[in-house]
């Protein structure tokens, strides 16, 4: 919830960013950093003031920001978009009470409508984060397509079958989530959060699937760090037939080691009960997967500029199973960038690469030792509706609803070459966001 507040902060700061830039001309040099020394040497100078608040904010040196900001303030109480510019500052240092008096006093000035929706966007978002139970999701629905649908399906749900045949596929997807939180005090919060994701083909290989989760637990944050604990139940479906029910606990931390870095953490248990499937002839039954599975990871977080982050993953992964062949360990990488685009619009690239050494030779199939390799990219390029009108901020449902398009590609290199699959998909949904 505190993330997504501040990805709607730093997009609200975008916008009014842009706005200042259109009521001030910055002469410097767009690519030579504003040093504190400068401003010292011209502390009345308004662009270099103002370049140096803007800089400061993106790396992450809000109270430098802040000050900048004041200052220009104390020389020219009534420019509107330096004061709306210096509320988003305050609401990122979670000064909601500073940052409300703010916007007071931008209530009862002669703003322009785009200033003026930027104001009420910010009201919401300081009611939201400060008010003790908060209520957000989202809804999508699409269409996707796949090279090799079978082989899409398979990476999914994590299907063992080998794909047997290579056809491309046309379905509808959609999906959907909801959170609600709770707090119990200043660091203490409840929180609980339903998900479900569905895919239906509409050409091509006939085959759906489910998979639905829910958790809930308590969060516990200080403003540096926060730690979540939650137990957790999954259930996927597959043609309508049951295929896997996992339940257990998750354990997840974020600390900011500095203004731009962070380190995460999370590590994950669940009882795997999987069942039959009907249309899939398996000579070992499917319930013979049945067992534990552990999952632990380790990531550091940057923060490029305040528009840009990128994240980098390494985790260990051991699954049992009643048949061993069927269980597997081992380590995987991950990697993901974001960036805002302006007009609330962002793309977002995302990967990962892992090595699994299953536990024992399948002697009842094909005698050997089983080794996978498993790629998975993704690429986003998104915008909310408001982008396409005229002043880029509608402050209506259009801001709320997102259209995104996405390409992906999935791969599984078996030492069972019947179990090797490729496919490239494309995506293209619509997102409606609700909630604080």
């Amino acid at each position: 919830m505190r993330q997504l507040g501040l990805v709607l902060a730093i997009a609200g700061l975008g916008c009014a960013t842009s706005a200042l830039a259109q009521n001030a001309a910055i002469t410097a040099d767009p690519r030579a950093p504003t040093s504190f020394d400068q401003v010292l040497t011209a502390p009345d100078d308004q662009p270099t003031n103002l370049k140096y608040a803007r800089e400061q904010a993106s790396a992450g040196n809000l109270v430098g920001a802040a000050a900048a900001l004041e200052r220009l303030l104390i020389q020219q109480p009534d420019w509107h978009a330096v004061r709306l510019f210096y509320a988003g500052v305050l609401y990122r240092l979670d000064d909601l009470q500073a940052a409300q008096r703010e916007l007071n006093v931008l209530k009862g000035r002669d703003l322009s409508e785009t200033l003026r929706r930027e104001v009420d966007k910010f009201q919401g978002l300081i009611a939201g984060r400060g008010s003790q139970t908060r209520f957000s999701g989202q809804a999508a629905i699409g269409v996707g397509y796949d090279s090799d649908a079978v082989g899409a399906l398979a990476n999914a749900v994590d299907l063992g079958a080998g794909a047997p045949r290579n056809d491309d596929g046309l379905s509808v997807i959609a999906s959907g989530s909801a959170t609600g939180a709770r707090k119990l005090g200043d660091d203490i919060e409840l929180f609980a959060t339903v998900s479900a994701v569905t895919k239906a083909s509409i050409a091509g290989p006939e085959q759906r699937y489910l998979r639905g989760e829910a958790r809930a637990g308590v969060t516990w944050n200080n403003g540096k760090t926060s730690v979540s604990a939650m137990p957790l139940v999954r259930h996927v479906r597959v043609d309508n037939d049951a295929y896997l029910t996992e339940g257990g606990g998750r354990v997840e931390a974020v600390t900011k080691l500095s203004p731009r870095l962070s380190l995460t953490g999370a590590a994950e248990v669940v009882h795997q009960d999987f069942d039959e499937i009907s249309n899939v002839p398996l000579i070992v039954p499917n319930s013979a997967r049945t067992g534990t599975a552990f999952d632990a990871a380790i990531g550091l977080g940057y923060r490029i500029t305040g528009r840009q982050s990128i994240v980098f993953e390494f985790g260990y992964e051991h699954k049992s199973a009643d048949y061993d062949p069927f269980g597997y360990a081992g380590p995987r990488l991950g990697a993901s960038y974001a960036a805002l685009l302006g007009r609330g619009s962002y793309f977002t690239l995302a990967g990962s690469l892992r090595w699994l050494d299953y536990a024992a030779a399948d002697l009842l199939i094909t005698g050997i030792k089983r080794q996978d390799t498993r790629l998975f990219l993704r690429g986003a390029l998104g915008a909310p509706l408001s982008a396409f009108s005229v002043t880029g901020s509608t402050h209506d449902w259009r801001e709320a609803t997102r259209l995104e398009g996405a390409l992906s590609y999935v791969r599984r290199d078996s030492s069972d070459p019947y179990l090797d699959y490729d496919s490239f998909g494309a995506e293209m949904r619509m997102i409606y966001r609700f909630g604080s």
